[in-house]
């Protein structure tokens, strides 16, 4: 729940006030989540990689989000153009 969520976020403290990232993580890995289009989720999905995925682009820039809803929320609840796919991407920490 947020309520519980919240009251083990992290407290200001002088000038580090706003400076955190929130995120699911473990020992070895963090959870990040983006958008995708279909042709891209399905085979990253299919091959646990996206290296040769059609439409993948490797040079293309993306911000990655550490919070589901607000993916969610960015990606128009999963509804906007080539984002209908949301994908939870681990990454070695």
């Amino acid at each position: 729940l947020y309520t519980d969520a919240k009251r083990r976020w992290p407290v200001s403290k002088g000038d580090v006030q706003g400076r955190w990232i929130l995120g699911s993580f473990d020992d070895e890995s963090i959870i990040v989540y983006q958008a995708f289009n279909s042709d891209i989720a399905k085979f990253a999905c299919e091959n646990n990689c996206f290296i040769d995925s059609p439409g993948y682009n490797q040079q293309r820039m993306t911000w990655i989000k550490t919070n589901f809803l607000w993916m969610m929320y960015r990606s128009q609840w999963a509804s906007s153009s080539k984002q209908k796919h949301i994908l939870a991407i681990w990454l070695r920490r």
